[in-house]
């Protein structure tokens, strides 16, 4: 007797998925591992008749099982971490996902998506399970709370400290797995800003043969609609869209409101996450204020992009790449030329006007989600259960360790056989 998504949800999970996470799931192709999206209104009517208030917004911390504070040995600067292990039953390898946020985030933005994760393996029978470790990075969240005493590291968010700031921050996840009787295959995601600070910090680990002793074990970067030549473009306008920023609200649920109305966010389930993690209470009066002021870090804003795009297409082809985008109209010169050199993997979301079209290589994947006409620049937050399938089928064709642990590992002989059908399923020619 077939299970129902719900049904797996329930035995899996049991009381740690709220009712609205299952209730989401009546609408989820279990064999195409895709879920069918409501609609425009009926998101707008979903926004309308719910009633938030701010005693109810979920929190982080119930989609990560640890939490540590880190501190950095040489700066004593303190970094909030979240973590979810990976499970390893059927190899000897763990598969990590470390994920990035970027400018005015917060560590909260990846909780619906370490959560969309997990059902994606349930979903597809795989034995072992993917970790995910994020951070709220500097002055950011919870981060730039244990740090208030000290605005000045707060405030200094140059691209160079963001790089340095990681690199620790991985040397203390990497310390973890010391001595443990596992290999680690460690997959980068970054978000905006995220997506810059993780490519630039893997090219330095390729072009100094890896001073930090991860180079061997970092095997995919994914960055999240983020073009380097589009961002360096939009930094033009920043000034004027932080001025017409609330900089106070009376309460959660306002703030929730603004960014859904904004069209910031459109997801409203993982919007009463990721918000809160971005407030504070004001010391002056009863209302809620940014913990990040993201103006005073302009003078670091020109270098944040600068050469994203063409570090992310020359990184070495061991180091697998994926590009998601939410409009596939943002390409720049260097990624246009590195996806029809085939040097990195592109999906588009809300791409209406090309729809199932290839326009660039085979390795192009264009996807046409149902609720399309809402999707923006927090992708992996309005839809992250498609998220979350994209990345399970990146690591699933850039780690043969991982996908042995799936169901269909067994009809596999060889290498080649795994290859062959990884290839059959991505619409690659084979070799």
């Amino acid at each position: 007797m077939t299970q129902s998504p719900k049904d797996i949800l329930r035995r899996k999970f049991k009381s740690a998925i709220s009712e609205d996470d299952m209730n989401s799931f009546d609408q989820y192709d279990l064999h195409s591992h895709n879920p069918k999206y409501p609609t425009s209104r009926q998101n707008k009517k979903l926004e309308e008749t719910s009633q938030i208030h701010d005693n109810i917004c979920q929190k982080i911390d119930n989609y990560f099982s640890l939490e540590e504070i880190y501190q950095s040995p040489t700066t004593g600067y303190k970094f909030q971490t979240y973590y979810e292990p990976p499970v390893v039953k059927s190899n000897n390898t763990s598969v990590i996902f470390v994920m990035h946020h970027g400018a005015g985030s917060s560590a909260a933005t990846f909780a619906k998506l370490a959560y969309s994760l997990k059902i994606q393996c349930e979903l597809r029978s795989h034995e072992d399970k993917p970790g995910v470790f994020t951070f709220d990075m500097r002055g950011h969240g919870r981060t730039g709370l244990l740090n208030l005493q000290d605005q000045g590291a707060n405030g200094d968010l140059s691209i160079d400290t963001l790089c340095e700031d990681f690199r620790q921050i991985m040397v203390f996840l990497d310390e973890k797995f010391k001595g443990q009787n596992t290999s680690t295959q460690y997959f980068l995601i970054g978000h905006s800003l995220g997506g810059s600070v993780l490519t630039k910090f893997t090219t330095e680990c390729c072009l100094n043969n890896d001073p930090t002793d991860l180079n061997g074990n970092l095997c995919g970067l994914v960055m999240i609609d983020i073009v380097g030549g589009t961002a360096i473009r939009a930094l033009s306008t920043m000034d004027q869209y932080l001025s017409s920023v609330p900089k106070h609200f009376a309460s959660v649920k306002q703030a929730i409101d603004w960014h859904l109305a904004s069209n910031l966010l459109h997801n409203h389930q993982s919007a009463i996450v990721s918000v809160p993690a971005l407030l504070k209470k004001s010391q002056y009066s009863a209302s809620l204020e940014w913990i990040v002021n993201l103006r005073d870090s302009s003078i670091h804003w020109q270098r944040w992009f600068k050469n994203l795009s063409q570090e992310f297409v020359a990184l070495p082809s061991r180091i697998s790449r994926l590009l998601i985008l939410a409009n596939n109209d943002s390409l720049d010169k260097d990624l246009m030329i590195g996806q029809m050199q085939g040097k990195y993997q592109l999906i588009v979301f809300h791409n209406s006007q090309l729809g199932a079209a290839d326009p660039f290589s085979a390795s192009t994947k264009m996807m046409n989600s149902l609720d399309s006409a809402i999707l923006g620049h927090f992708v992996h937050e309005d839809i992250p259960f498609r998220v979350a399938s994209s990345l399970m089928d990146f690591v699933e064709r850039n780690s043969s360790d991982f996908a042995a642990s799936g169901p269909s590992s067994s009809a596999l002989k060889s290498q080649k056989e795994y290859l062959n059908a990884m290839n059959e399923k991505w619409g690659v020619a084979s070799k």
